[in-house]
């Protein structure tokens, strides 16, 4: 995201193989980061392109502002909220999806500045256990590491050891801190420092 310097460490430890992105709701595979056909439809199993196009519709009618990241993801919609307006909002927006769209989407934070909305059972945890199966790797260790609220369903997976780095939020550590093979790295150790550490 142009942060490169700041975010990540310099010269890279590693190259991605693959890339899980939009809270779960892209993989990209491969040097050339190619968008995963099975994954996209696997996702629509649950939604299609036109729900989605429904889904922003009915979001830019209401009284929620949307990110404009919204209108460059085919499966993720966020909404922009005021810290001291998180909950109702959260609230507010489970309402409105269970009225209108049943069983089709659930919600997660990335921060408490932001709303996510992705298609059901879609997530970085279901994403990466897609990712381990069809690329042969579910006999392997897995390492997680995150920062935000949207980490916490792959952070529920029992075998995988977490890592909560040193940047993460409050909320983040609070609900995960009786998690089994959990890490908090120390505050400066942050983004993939507190990997290493």
């Amino acid at each position: 995201h142009g942060e490169i310097v700041e975010r990540h460490l310099n010269p890279p430890i590693a190259e991605a193989d693959a890339i899980i992105a939009s809270a779960g709701t892209a993989v990209f595979l491969g040097p050339r980061k190619t968008p995963s056909e099975s994954w996209r439809q696997r996702i629509l199993e649950t939604v299609s392109p036109d729900t989605m196009r429904d889904l922003l519709d009915m979001l830019e009618k209401s009284d929620f502002s949307i990110h404009p990241e919204s209108y460059d993801s085919e499966f993720k919609a966020s909404l922009i909220v005021k810290p001291e307006n998180h909950a109702a909002a959260a609230l507010s927006v489970t309402k409105l999806l269970e009225c209108h769209f049943p069983n089709k989407f659930e919600i997660s934070f990335w921060n408490n500045a932001s709303i996510d909305i992705t298609p059901r059972d879609i997530n970085k945890r279901t994403a990466l256990l897609h990712l381990l199966r069809t690329q042969g790797l579910d006999s392997l260790p897995v390492y997680v590491a995150g920062d935000s609220c949207n980490d916490i369903p792959v952070f529920e997976v029992p075998a995988f050891k977490k890592i909560v780095v040193g940047n993460a939020s409050p909320e983040l550590r609070e609900k995960v801190a009786d998690l089994p093979n959990l890490f908090m790295a120390p505050d400066h150790q942050a983004v993939a420092r507190g990997v290493l550490e």
